[in-house]
Formats: structure tokens, sequence, C-alpha cells
């Protein structure tokens, strides 16, 4: 059994469909259905119960997705451990690798850039990271450029079926979702909301936000920018949607805006992507492994703090 393989077990767990799901993990139908059979053969039981309406889980099913989300969670805490260890430590082998490494980043990425780079400096002084926000749409062209693209939202299955076998991707972490609205809102007090209630309240959209699930009659404003989105929750009373990565950043500039989880989506996938023709470089590595950690750590933190 792989952690992978648990981490693929929740997103469907969490998404209640195999298609969802598969395209959450971008992998096939097929792919993952083998992987949580594999998961059944092993245990001996039957996690799942399987009809023409699609898979669902048994109590077993259930059980085993607590289990699941406690490793996880250990797995997690144990890495972002033994990472901030060695980025106290100055002695890190990763320090002796030199190089130069381009990201491309989405615009909500700008909230922890100045912190991301920082602690990359100290991770790996060497190593010369120049990362480029970028704003266009997905598209075969752009993801196809020689550089790694950190991807925090969806490819849509258009886009990922003309680019299938024409690019890597490397998931990062699955970032959950929470509605952001103003603490004088009756819905403050809730502790987890469900995604269509949620989603029905949402009028400003951003990248991150799925926008198959938006009601477009009523929408106020559309923006890149995350502090406009917030800002205007406090100040006009508006409802957005944030992943749970930028609270840690975020929570403590709006007191006066109540961030609530949603109980019944798997969030937003993020991922490096990169194409099948560039080879990563040591250096590359070095980045994807430190994303991994630095992201992780938001995410324990904002389980702190919400």
């Amino acid at each position: 059994m792989k952690i992978e393989h648990l981490r693929y077990f929740q997103c469907f767990a969490n998404a209640k469909s195999i298609n969802q799901a598969a395209k959450e993990l971008y992998i096939s139908q097929q792919h993952l259905n083998r992987i949580l059979t594999s998961l059944e053969n092993e245990l001996h039981v039957t996690l799942f119960e399987r009809s023409k309406r699609g898979m669902t889980l048994t109590e077993d099913g259930r059980k085993f997705a607590k289990y699941a989300s406690k490793i996880l969670t250990e797995y997690s805490a144990m890495q972002n451990y033994f990472f901030m260890r060695r980025t106290e430590d100055k002695a890190l082998a990763q320090q002796s690798v030199s190089g130069r490494c381009v990201l491309f980043v989405p615009p909500f990425i700008s909230v922890h850039l100045s912190d991301l780079i920082n602690k990359f400096k100290e991770v790996a002084p060497d190593i010369n990271l120049t990362c480029i926000e970028d704003s266009h749409p997905i598209t075969e062209h752009s993801i196809t450029s020689n550089h790694l693209h950190f991807l925090g939202y969806y490819i849509d299955d258009a886009t990922l079926e003309k680019l299938k076998g024409k690019i890597n991707i490397i998931p990062i972490i699955q970032s959950r979702t929470y509605l952001c609205i103003n603490k004088n809102s009756p819905v403050a007090e809730y502790k987890e909301i469900s995604g269509d209630e949620g989603m029905s309240m949402v009028n400003t959209v951003s990248p991150i936000s799925p926008l198959d699930t938006f009601q477009s009659n009523k929408l106020i404003f559309t923006s890149s920018n995350v502090y406009q989105h917030l800002d205007s929750v406090v100040q006009n009373g508006t409802v957005c949607t944030m992943p749970d990565i930028l609270l840690p950043k975020l929570k403590p500039m709006y007191p006066d805006v109540a961030m609530i989880p949603f109980s019944d989506t798997p969030g937003s996938p993020c991922s490096i992507v990169y194409p099948s023709t560039y080879v990563l470089s040591e250096a590359d590595e070095v980045l994807i492994s430190f994303l991994k950690a630095y992201f992780q750590n938001l995410q324990l933190i904002a389980q702190q703090i919400v």
C-alpha cells in the first residue's frame, strides 16, 4: 500500500464520484479504479458498493477513509517536521546544488511569493529561482513551454485530452476549499458548509473558484486579486471562496471575515506541470521537493488557525 494510493482513495471519498476524482488527480478513471480495487484486495474487504449509478463507500470504506485521513495528516506532519529541521539546519545536502529554476505561478500565489522565495533561498542558496506570474487561461501552448508551471486550479477535460502524453503532472497538495463570508452573516456560525449550499451564495469569482458551478446571475465582479475579494466581503457583504493555503496569510489580516470549510468537496489540486520533453534538472527536483513541504506546512497552519 502506497501513501499516494491513500491520497487517491481520500480524493474519491471526498468527491463521491470516480469521474470527478480522476479529474482532480489528472489520471484516467480506469487507472483510479484499478488502484481502489487493489486496496480492497490487499485488505480483503469491500470498500465500495458498485452499481450502474457509480461507486459508494461501504461501512468498511468509511472506516478506512478515517484511517487514511489520520495517516495522511501524520505523514504530512512528519514531512513538514523534517523539512523545517532541514531548513533551520544550514547543513543541507541541497545547499550544494546549483542552477536556475523558472516557475510560472497563478496570481493568487503572489500572497506567499516573497516568503516562498526567501525560504527557498535558505534551503538552496545556490539555486537561482525566477517566479513569473501567469494570469492567462491554461492552453496547450502555455503548459508545453519548457518551464515548470504551478497550477492551483483545474485543467479542463478538452485541454487535458489534447495534452495526454505531452505533459507530466506532479501532485503537490489537495487544497481544501473555504467559504469566506462577513462575520455579521448568520452563516458565519457554521462549522462546515456543503458545497452546494456554499456555492449558491458565492457572488464574486476568481481563477480559483469552480466556475462550472457558479450561478452567473449572481456575479458582482471577477478578479484574480484575492485582497479585492476579501475587502469586498468586509465592505459589501459579498461571498467568495479561498483555498486553505491562503488562510495563514489572510485570516489575521481579515478578522471580520468568517472562513468556513466545505464539508463535501475535494477542493483544488495543486500540481507542478511540465512538458514530457523537458528533463528535470537537479535544481528543479530540489524546488519541487521544497514546494511540497512548503504548501503542506501552510495547510497544517490553516488547520490550526481556523
